[in-house]
């Protein structure tokens, strides 16, 4: 693309407007990045979630509703992990109530290093839970249905 004098309205030989295309050129890698990211996130076996500092849900892959049996509508990225866990005993799924859920598993998010523990679901499937915390003070979860192992 040439340049053009804005005064003189002729254009200005030797010169090109190099930076035009730059941010587009930025935004299509940027979104190839976040495909092949959001394609690995879905492709994992394992449920995984990631959280904010403020324990707002940034991410999710189906695998975490799927284990859960949670609904996609309600459980979006910006959705508080209390409201997550009082929509899993809502839906009959937790086997206790959201508050004792966060009392059980609050620690493991606030003690900033990495954690394992398992949860019984009320249908009695066995669920590992490994936090991860991040380092802006959020964290990932991993989560395994572990039923078939025991």
């Amino acid at each position: 693309m040439s340049v053009t004098h804005a005064k003189a309205g002729s254009p200005v030989r030797g010169r090109r407007a190099e930076g035009i295309g730059l941010p587009r050129r930025i935004a299509n890698e940027l979104r190839k990045q976040n495909d092949r990211f959001s394609a690995a996130v879905e492709n994992m076996s394992h449920g995984l979630a990631m959280f904010d500092a403020d324990e707002h849900m940034i991410i999710c892959n189906g695998n975490y509703i799927s284990i859960f049996c949670l609904d996609a509508e309600i459980v979006r990225p910006g959705i508080r992990f209390f409201d997550i866990l009082q929509h899993s005993v809502d839906i009959g799924v937790a086997s206790h109530s959201a508050e004792e859920l966060y009392a059980i598993r609050k620690p493991y998010i606030d003690q900033a290093k990495p954690s394992t523990y398992e949860e019984t679901l009320s249908d009695g499937r066995i669920v590992n839970i490994s936090h991860r915390p991040l380092a802006s003070g959020g964290w990932v979860s991993i989560y395994e249905d572990i039923t078939e192992q025991r």
